[in-house]
């Protein structure tokens, strides 16, 4: 049995602050104090490498103690299997932060989701059916 004071699917740099500002103590587990870079935090704070054939993850470049390096609007994000360093100010052909775009996308994704659960809950097979079709043609390797 797990009683957790916080939402352990927030990031771990928000969870620490959670429970430090209220609830006014400073985590030590092993979640929050093993390194980014081998913990299962990193897919919460990170997004998927797009080099192709990568699977690793790209994460903001810390220092020995887990914090962001300078500015951290002008922290390299690096992945962490085949090292490629993203910029982040490298932008997409629509102007928008690559770091920015799988985020929207999940915005999008959940928008999607919640109305084809909306239309099924409401008995409306035929249209539920069909939102969650088009769910998945659009949003099938994306996220």
């Amino acid at each position: 049995l797990c009683v957790s004071y916080i939402n352990l699917y927030e990031p771990r740099s928000i969870r620490k602050h959670e429970l430090s500002v209220t609830k006014h103590f400073d985590c030590n587990c092993q979640r929050c104090t093993e390194p980014l870079e081998s913990s299962l935090d990193r897919f919460l704070e990170g997004c998927m490498c797009n080099v192709k054939g990568c699977d690793g993850v790209l994460l903001k470049k810390t220092s020995l103690n887990g914090h962001a390096l300078g500015d951290e609007k002008l922290t390299p994000w690096i992945c962490d299997t085949c090292s490629r360093v993203l910029e982040p100010t490298s932008f997409d052909p629509k102007g928008k932060s690559i770091i920015e775009t799988p985020w929207v996308l999940v915005g999008k994704a959940e928008e999607q989701m919640a109305i084809a659960i909306s239309a099924y809950r409401e008995r409306r097979l035929r249209d539920a059916r069909t939102l969650l079709e088009n769910f998945i043609v659009e949003f099938s390797g994306k996220l």
